[in-house]
């Protein structure tokens, strides 16, 4: 049976896979400009929209008041992610505005079956309003998360993953394929022009070689990843404010008593966008505050800055530099070293030392959750319904300031009785039904029979 349904598809699997097996009619796809020629003239595709170029989308026709109030609060996620390319207030709202005109009027103009995402939502404009408005007109919507290098199935409209039927399902969970991104590691190629890249990178990072571009053209501006025109000069600055910032934590920091009763708290990477629109409960400092308000009198809380923050000046990262102070200034590690039984630790500590000696470990729904987990160690899971890590045993889901305070009485008059009930051998039983294999063409059609046997049992997700 035919389906009407918009589609974000970077990788273009699903899209090759629909044209060439199905009828269904593409009535948006999101993609990257770069994957999109042999998709433009092809007329069951009606809407193109490039993921990566925000200024492509103009439309203003259908704003009205009442829209915008039901969609404040994805206003606040995409204008955050916005911020991750430049700091200019008035062209976010312009661009956001622009986004939900054109993605109203396809949900007001169709009568559509699904909303399909085959990544997380990254709080860009192109991903995180059609996943809004899918909710406000009950339209069954989904995103294919990553995690453990494998994929699961969520249903977005009600925070939940669904298992999926298949023989294909994995057997082991491999936590180095899950945290392998090493951007001291960046692959080159060995052309000349390779090499010298690879040379001044080495010598002055992405900052360098964009200097070096820029010089060359005689034009400090380009375009960022976006799509958006971005200032080296004001790049710099950004880049000089945030080593300022790393220079006071290094500063600040101390070596831990790994005696001491603590909490370790694993610091996310900032802009990261897996947090930026997924989650309630996003700002650290929050989250740090309460925990600190909760704890007994005798204990600390051990945070940890995350090493990649200090490598963002790479090929991977580097646009993360262009509003970092946005993000992550100074005073975010001002107002840490401010509260009460909270420390800084110094980055030469390992992880894995401060997990085992940890009363336990907390972060966003992290890795450092399922480190943890390995280790048999309590986790407090500020992301327990967004997060694979609030499946496991040895999670405790916050989404209040009362969730603390049940997590710590947990942690200090229960221990024994919580750590003897993590089980990583029943956890990794029950996330069989969930993890599969990063989406290829032979994986597509069950993720998709398990889509249409979801709308089936829940229409109105």
């Amino acid at each position: 049976m035919s389906k009407k349904i918009i589609l974000i598809d970077r990788d273009t699997h699903f899209i090759r896979h629909l044209l060439k097996h199905t009828d269904w009619e593409i009535l948006c796809l999101v993609l990257e400009r770069a994957e999109s020629g042999e998709f433009l003239n092809i007329s069951r595709i009606k809407h193109i929209v490039f993921y990566d170029d925000l200024l492509q989308t103009q439309h203003s026709g259908e704003i009205n008041l009442e829209i915008l109030e039901l969609m404040r609060d994805i206003q606040l996620d995409c204008e955050t992610t916005i911020h991750r390319c430049f700091h200019d207030n008035n062209l976010s709202k312009y661009i956001y505005y622009n986004h939900l005109s054109f993605f109203y009027s396809i949900f007001q103009a169709n009568q559509i079956d699904f909303v399909l995402c085959s990544e997380y939502n990254l709080g860009v404009p192109s991903i995180t309003i059609p996943l809004g408005l899918s909710k406000i007109f009950k339209i069954p919507s989904y995103t294919i998360d990553a995690d453990f290098a494998f994929s699961l199935l969520y249903r977005y409209n009600d925070e939940k993953y669904l298992q999926i039927n298949s023989t294909q399902h994995i057997h082991s969970i491999d936590t180095k394929a899950y945290i392998s991104f090493n951007p001291d590691k960046i692959s080159w190629s060995f052309s000349p022009k390779k090499i010298i890249k690879n040379i001044l990178q080495k010598i002055g990072g992405q900052m360098l070689i964009e200097f070096c571009v820029c010089l060359i053209h005689l034009d400090f501006n380009h375009y960022d990843r976006l799509g958006i025109k971005v200032n080296y000069w004001e790049k710099l600055r950004s880049f000089l404010k945030f080593k300022k910032a790393i220079r006071f934590y290094h500063k600040n920091a101390v070596v831990p008593d790994l005696n001491r009763k603590f909490i370790y708290f694993s610091l996310h990477v900032e802009p990261e966008a897996v947090i930026l629109a997924r989650v309630g409960l996003d700002n650290q400092l929050l989250l740090i505050k309460m925990l600190s308000e909760a704890m007994p009198q005798d204990w600390v809380i051990y945070v940890k800055e995350h090493p990649h923050q200090l490598k963002i000046n790479n090929p991977e990262c580097s646009y993360f530099i262009n509003n970092i102070d946005y993000y992550k200034s100074i005073e975010f590690y001002k107002e840490i070293t401010k509260m009460k039984n909270v420390q800084l630790i110094n980055l030469k500590t390992h992880p894995k030392e401060l997990t085992i000696h940890s009363k336990a470990v907390a972060s966003i729904g992290g890795s450092i959750s399922t480190e943890a987990w390995l280790l048999k160690k309590p986790a407090i899971n500020f992301c327990p319904k967004q997060s694979l890590g609030g499946m496991l045993s040895n999670s405790l889901g916050i989404e209040s300031y009362q969730d603390v305070k049940k997590a710590i009485d947990i942690l200090y008059n229960h221990y024994d009785d919580f750590t003897n009930k993590i089980n990583t051998q029943e956890d990794q039983d029950k996330l069989q039904a969930y993890l599969f294999p990063l989406p290829q063409d032979k994986e597509i059609p069950i993720f998709l029979e398990t889509i249409l046997n979801d709308i089936k049992e829940n229409p109105c997700n």
